[in-house]
């Protein structure tokens, strides 16, 4: 009698969970999971630079190359650099940040915890090359390094802490460092339209013993010998966090985002814009911000966006959903949204909504980058993710499935 009840209770139990599977989002979620793949770039990678043909990005203390398909072999390096293979791949340190001009390649290097140093690639000598700090502001941690726009060969570097923060620049081939802007604040990125720059600034750490909080605020350069303070018109959470070039003939050629998640158009007159109404993401932008495009149509244009969003729920405990979220362009709807969510434009980086949150959505997000069509024909998109090493969206297993993964 008990054996009887007892596999009435384990027969009871399996349908049980079958329907919750079929029903409940946690089973389905677990569903969605796809085996994991060993990461060839493992840790946490930098942002990714495209340089002499290569898609570059570095983790530790050692620098990879990408190119069609193919990835740290000497024979996708250009014939005149074949030679320098091990110089190149060992820039001399760790490396946090990566920035590629149409001259020169450079690296962020963090020695301890303590000293920094921007270093160039120097293929006649075959070997990096330090750059020389402007003196008053040696010893200071280098935060940040961009080139937004490669033609120019100018570097941009956000050097100091939340107490004192300037905006440093390289200029085209020289190795000396300059202040270009002193007291700007915190940098954190860039970019270029109609011959201006455009330099972000994050709000310092300490919001309540400051006297001067820098978060409003974006530096527009002009690429000779001025700079402005630009600053918005609307209120900025806790200071900017990153900003991109998306060239949106209808609304604006360059956007920035707060902490918050707030959108703001940046007009070369006059000063930044709050275009659009709050965004929808779920808590936090990270200021990870990438442009995508369908490879089979380039009219099919989307903004893409890092977050640190809400909680959720499993077996395993409890987390946040990080990934990153899109934005059609033109830019004419009023809120991001989840890859494959099917909300209008149909456009997406992915195929299934429930596979992106069971992969990438859970993954913290450096950087995310689309390899352009010279460099990658599939156009593959890559992510720097958090501790999990490089990821990448197309067919890892070969089965026509294409989802998030790790690049191996």
């Amino acid at each position: 009698m008990k054996k009887c009840i007892f596999i009435k209770l384990a027969v009871l139990f399996v349908v049980v969970l079958f329907f919750s599977a079929c029903r409940d989002p946690i089973f389905h979620s677990i569903a969605q999971e796809v085996a994991p793949i060993e990461p060839r770039i493992r840790g946490g990678p930098t942002n990714m630079v495209i340089w002499q043909e290569l898609l570059l990005v570095a983790s530790g203390s050692r620098l990879h190359w990408y190119r069609q398909q193919e990835w740290d072999s000497r024979e996708i390096l250009p014939d005149n650099y074949q030679h320098l293979y091990e110089q190149l791949r060992h820039p001399g340190g760790r490396v946090t940040m990566l920035a590629a001009t149409e001259n020169h390649l450079y690296a962020l290097i963090l020695h301890g915890n303590d000293t920094t140093q921007v270093r160039r690639f120097n293929p006649g000598a075959g070997s990096w090359d330090s750059m020389i700090m402007e003196p008053a502001r040696q010893g200071l941690i280098i935060q940040t390094i961009f080139a937004p726009n490669p033609d120019s060969n100018n570097l941009f570097i956000g050097i100091g802490n939340t107490g004192a923060s300037d905006i440093l620049i390289l200029r085209g081939d020289s190795t000396q460092i300059e202040l270009l802007r002193e007291g700007a604040g915190m940098l954190v990125g860039a970019a270029y339209y109609s011959g201006n720059y455009f330099l972000p600034i994050r709000a310092t750490v300490n919001e309540v013993n400051v006297t001067t909080n820098y978060g409003n605020t974006i530096v527009r350069y002009d690429g000779a010998s001025n700079t402005t303070v630009m600053t918005s018109t609307d209120d900025v959470f806790r200071g900017f966090a990153g900003i991109i070039y998306i060239n949106d003939s209808i609304v604006d050629r360059v956007v920035a985002i707060d902490r918050g998640g707030d959108l703001f158009g940046v007009t070369v007159a006059g000063g930044v814009q709050r275009r659009y109404p709050r965004v929808t993401m779920d808590g936090y932008a990270t200021g990870v911000l990438a442009l995508w495009q369908r490879r089979d149509d380039p009219s099919a244009r989307l903004l893409l966006a890092g977050r640190q969003g809400s909680l959720f729920y499993t077996f395993g405990g409890t987390g946040f959903t990080f990934g990153y979220v899109e934005l059609a362009i033109p830019i004419t709807a009023n809120s991001f949204h989840e890859p494959g969510d099917n909300i209008q434009p149909a456009a997406s980086t992915v195929h299934n909504n429930a596979r992106y949150r069971a992969t990438i959505g859970q993954r913290g997000i450096n950087h995310i980058f689309q390899a352009p069509y010279h460099v990658c024909s599939e156009m593959r998109l890559f992510a720097s993710t958090q501790g999990n090493g490089l990821w990448s969206y197309r067919d890892h297993f070969g089965n026509r499935e294409y989802h998030w993964n790790a690049e191996y």
